[in-house]
């Protein structure tokens, strides 16, 4: 098991992904090492989010 990147190989759905607690929880799941499918209603946000999220990993 990579101690750094614990979920490698994993992946997680995250509704609410564009802001707030789904966002969050989805940099610390990538910052785990991962993969990470995001949904959200508004567009803008969830490109934005993803964005920041590119940055993380």
């Amino acid at each position: 098991m990579n101690t750094e990147k614990p979920l490698l190989g994993k992946h997680a759905f995250i509704t609410g992904g564009s802001g707030g607690i789904g966002q969050a929880i989805a940099e610390a799941l990538a910052r785990d090492g991962a993969a990470i499918t995001l949904t959200a209603r508004n567009a803008e946000a969830l490109q934005a989010s993803q964005s920041a999220l590119q940055k993380t990993q």
